[in-house]
This record gives structure tokens, sequence and C-alpha cells, in this order.
């Protein structure tokens, strides 16, 4: 190794880093076979030391293989608990793919918040990435792929198939409170049964009763909205109060949404009930939350995108948000936030919630005189549909159907889906609920 090689390792400034680097960097020289190796490649054959990151591998190759990477100097301060800070000094400069690598950044279980070039001058480019760690009781970046490839079948991209829209119109699915991972609730004044293969088993149903109901047609679009409470809960708890709910630990959850979810997906996708399929997942609930719902929709996401590319994905983390259809308007939410709300969203539309949304949907732009307004929410469990003067006020069922704290509230609750059709320019809107 060269006197200038050690000088750049050694802006480090970690001993124990430095001779990880160097002895990863002979390694490498003593086999050119391994130029074209990528991360894990590296760390099966021992070239490289397990734990090492993305950048360091990266770095020892520039060296090794006398690429066309650049001389970099890597340093890392912790913000709090969730963020870091990576400041990157580069001998060139850098795409934005290059500093998410550099960053360790996956787009699961971390991504960036903000990168700015702070200066540039004699050749070199400084840059700070600001990263924000979804959560430490997880899967590292490694053992996601692990699993991810043990819990999902090999990627292959698949065309769907080619239609014509018979149908000038919306289908709309709506799921929510799937709860994935919980082990039921038997010591409730209803209790009953709930696991993966019941899950997996519900949402098998939606999917034929959405084509018995479809039947021939074919629909300009197709949402797939989620409404929140994927998974059961952050650390056996939920976000929200913080009480104790019975459940799988963070992984298993993970696990039993990500396959579930993307088995639900892709017959839909695959049915060739409409031209436009798009992925509506609301994050900003009060028992998963925002950080294990992102971690596991994003997981089906890019398990689903390299397949069907032409699916829009969106991954909502406001409480509520506002979509269009034509001259429908609508406003997804779970109901209940992750932390701010005094009161949720209630099973009955009073004056005051009314004046409320009317308030939202206005603020918009979305005047009930000149469009079709729709609130879609889940969190309590049953269904209903009432309306106000803002437009209409729709509870979907859960999937998973009675919890501890809904047996208690408000009894039992059937378990169930819904499926709503809507046209462009006119208020006509068809429901088809579905029971499991």
């Amino acid at each position: 190794m060269t006197i200038q090689e050690k000088r750049t390792i050694l802006t480090m400034k970690n001993p124990a880093k430095v001779d990880r680097l160097s002895k990863a960097i002979n390694n490498m020289k003593l086999n050119q076979k391994h130029k074209k190796r990528g991360p894990a490649d590296l760390i099966r054959k021992n070239t490289v030391y397990r734990g090492m990151t993305v950048e360091e591998i990266n770095y020892c190759k520039s060296i090794a293989y006398k690429t066309d990477e650049p001389t970099l100097e890597i340093s890392v301060k912790s913000t709090s608990d969730n963020e870091v800070q990576h400041t990157i000094k580069s001998s060139k400069p850098l795409q934005p793919k290059e500093l998410e690598e550099l960053a360790g950044v996956d787009g699961i279980t971390s991504y960036i918040k903000q990168t700015w070039l702070k200066s540039h001058r004699n050749g070199e480019w400084t840059y700070s990435i600001l990263v924000y760690n979804v959560a430490k009781d997880f899967y590292n970046f490694s053992q996601l792929q692990k699993k991810l490839s043990d819990i999902l079948p090999e990627v292959k991209p698949v065309k769907l198939p080619k239609v014509v829209p018979t149908v000038k119109g919306l289908l709309a699915l709506y799921v929510s409170d799937i709860h994935a991972g919980s082990l039921g609730n038997e010591l409730t004044p209803f209790p009953t049964k709930y696991t993966k293969s019941i899950l997996n088993k519900r949402l098998n149903t939606h999917f034929l009763k959405t084509k018995e109901y479809v039947k021939d047609n074919v629909y300009e679009e197709c949402w797939l909205v989620n409404l929140g409470d994927s998974i059961n809960s952050w650390q056996g708890h939920t976000t929200r109060q913080g009480h104790e709910v019975p459940s799988e630990n963070n992984r298993t959850q993970f696990d039993i949404f990500v396959q579930s979810l993307s088995q639900y997906y892709e017959n839909i996708f695959n049915s060739g009930i409409a031209k436009k399929y798009k992925v509506i997942s609301i994050l900003n609930d009060n028992h998963s939350g925002v950080d294990l719902s992102y971690m596991a929709t994003k997981a089906v996401e890019l398990y689903l995108m390299n397949k069907y590319p032409t699916v829009e994905f969106i991954h909502q983390e406001k409480f509520i948000d506002i979509y269009q259809y034509g001259k429908h308007r609508f406003a997804f939410t779970h109901g209940k936030d992750e932390k701010l709300m005094k009161y949720p969203m209630k099973a009955i539309l009073d004056d005051k919630l009314d004046n409320w949304l009317f308030q939202y949907f206005n603020h918009n732009k979305c005047n009930p005189e000149d469009t079709f307004n729709h609130l879609i929410k889940g969190d309590i469990h049953i269904k209903n549909e009432l309306h106000g003067k803002f437009g209409r006020y729709v509870n979907v069922p859960s999937v998973m159907g009675t919890s501890d704290y809904i047996a208690i509230n408000y009894g039992y609750t059937k378990p169930g889906a819904i499926i709503e059709e809507y046209s462009k320019c006119n208020n006509n809107v068809i429901t088809f609920p579905i029971w499991f």
C-alpha cells in the first residue's frame, strides 16, 4: 500500500477501522477476480470483514482495483436517537445515488431526510447528509435482504395483461385495520382467532369477491387503499396510548404483512380488472405508527416495483390527505393518528366533526358545490356511511374484525372490507361490502 493510500485511510481517524480497511485492500489486490463482485459477495468470500459498511467496501475497491471511485473522507455524528449526520468529502462531485450508498441508506430501515453541498473548493466537494434511521430493534440491511428473499419469491419482471377499459370509472378496493401479527383477542367478551393463514384467506377472499363483482368489466383505474393499523403493534404496544396489545415481535409482524400484502396486490395486478393501478398506504396510525408501517409498505413496494413498474405506490405519512379522480375528492385517513389527536374521529358524524371536515375540504379548494367529497377512514372496525354538509363519511370495517379495545367499546364487529365504484363526472357511488 502506498503512502498516499495510507494517508487517505488515516483521515478516518479510527485505528481499528484503519487496520480493517488496510487488510481488506491487501486481500482485494491478491485476487483481481473480485473486482466485479458486490459487497455481499466480498463478505461471503472473506475478502472483506463482516460488519464493514458499503462505503468502506467501495472505498477499498477504489484503491485496490484503481477504479474511478473518488478518494473519500467520511465522518458520522449522531444528532438524535434516530438521526445521523454524515459528512462526506470527495475528490469529485457525487450523484444522489452515490451519496445514498455512501451513507448506507437502504430505503426501508433508513432514508435521507436532507442532503446539501456545504462547500466546493480546491478540488474537494464536501456534502452533509442527514439520515433518518427508522428503527433500531429491527433487521439490518443484509439481514433484511436475506429475509425478503425468504418471505418473497424471486423477482421476475411481469407484463400486466393488455386491457381496454370498458368502464370509464374508478374501482376502489378499501382494506383497513389488518393488524398483521396480532395474537388474537381470546380474553375479550367476543373471543376470536386471528392468524397469518386467516389473514391470507381473508385477503384472498377479497380478491375473489372483487373478480366476481367486476365480472368482465375493465376499469380505467383501480386504487388499492390500505387505511392503516397494518401491523398490530410497535414493540408490543400501540404508539398512541402505549397500551400493551398481544402481538408477535416486530420482525414477525413485518414478515407476515409483507408476504400477505404482496400476494394480495399481485393477485389484483394480474387480474386484468383495470388499465392502471395505484397503491395508497396510510402510515400515520395509532398501532404500528409511521415508522414500522413505512418499513413494511416500502418493502412491499421495493419488491413489487421491479415486477410491475407501471404501478404507482404512495406512502401517506400525513394524518389526512386528498386525492382526485374526476370531480371526486377523496380524503384518506386512518381516523386516529400516531400522537397528536386529543380524540379520534368518531363512528358517528356529529356537527363538530362535520364542521371540521367542511373546513378541511374547503381549505383544499374542495367546495361541496363544485366537487364530490368523500372521507374514507378505518380505526373503529365497523362499516357505516353518513352524510354531512362536507360530503360522504365512510367507515371501513377491519380485516381483523374484533379487537380487545373494539370489543369493550363497540361490541362484536364482523371482519370485512369494501369495494366502491365511481364515475368521473357524476356523484353516483356503488358500494359493495365484503364480509369474511
